[in-house]
């Protein structure tokens, strides 16, 4: 996923009309990306933090069972994705750029309803 063009993509869905949050809530940008990773802090902490709970990590994803995302212990984060999505993302056309997500895409599809279309890039 490393220098694939996903910032560059996110970017330009943003330059579209696209809500990809506030700049002060991104990722800071810095020398592995001088422009900017359009992605939301809060958003990759909490993918990250579901990752853990799950047994992995973005670099060592987990081995996840068909259905995963429907175990009621995962409600609670689904919930913190729905708010975090709300919060961060108020607007009616959003993207929500996260490299995790690739691997959680289950699980937030289930946090927005399933109204939503994954880009791959």
């Amino acid at each position: 996923m490393h220098r694939s063009g996903t910032s560059a993509v996110a970017a330009a869905l943003s330059a579209l009309g696209y809500d990809a949050g506030s700049p002060t809530a991104h990722m800071a940008a810095d020398l592995g990306n001088p422009d900017g990773y359009f992605e939301v802090r809060e958003i990759a902490d909490l993918d990250d933090e579901i990752l853990a709970i799950l047994g992995g990590r973005w670099d060592a994803p987990p081995a996840l069972p068909d259905g995963w995302e429907n175990d009621p212990a995962l409600t609670p984060w689904v919930r913190r994705a729905m708010t975090a999505r709300a919060t961060r993302l108020p607007g009616e056309r959003w993207l929500l750029k996260d490299p995790r997500v690739s691997l959680l895409l289950p699980l937030w599809r289930r946090a927005v309803l399933d109204r939503c279309v994954a880009v791959l890039v």
